[in-house]
């Protein structure tokens, strides 16, 4: 009886710890946009692991607005919740946002990509400004433009 009893008892706790740990492997983590800013602006010595985010939720108002940006940026698979704002932003290296959501409007006006920007399997949910933006290369397979009003211009 007391074997029976610590098998069922050891099982309960095995399914207990599993149903935990798959809790955990499918939550998603949430990060303020501030703190990514933070990170992305800190100067990196040569050769240094820069930042990237992957499967976040990111809240707040994400502003790189007026700044020149020297590292790339890999934010991917991420969902931003609220505003992003590049406008008359400079970014010198990589800007990927591939399979990210973003649900609000996303002002990129007279930024410069100066290398690639990748936004592969993005979905813009709202408004987006890209008058006046230059791209050296940009890729935008498979993103999905939902609520876009008006035509959305490109120079390079």
């Amino acid at each position: 009886m007391k074997k029976t009893n610590f098998l069922i008892g050891s099982l309960i706790l095995a399914s207990l710890f599993i149903f935990y740990a798959s809790l955990n492997a499918y939550s998603v983590e949430t990060i303020s946009a501030k703190d990514i800013v933070k990170e992305l602006v800190k100067v990196y010595p040569s050769g240094g692991e820069l930042p990237s985010w992957e499967g976040k939720t990111i809240t707040g108002k994400f502003d790189l607005s007026n700044r020149l940006i020297s590292v790339a940026i890999k934010i991917t698979n991420c969902t931003f919740e609220d505003e992003v704002d590049l406008s008359h932003c400079e970014f010198e290296q990589l800007v990927d946002f591939s399979g990210s959501r973003f649900r609000k409007k996303l002002d990129s006006l007279n930024a410069i990509y100066q290398k690639l920007v990748v936004c592969d399997n993005s979905i813009f949910e709202d408004e987006l400004i890209f008058d006046g933006c230059q791209f050296n290369a940009g890729f935008f397979r498979d993103a999905k433009f939902e609520n876009v009003e008006k035509d959305i211009g490109f120079t390079r």
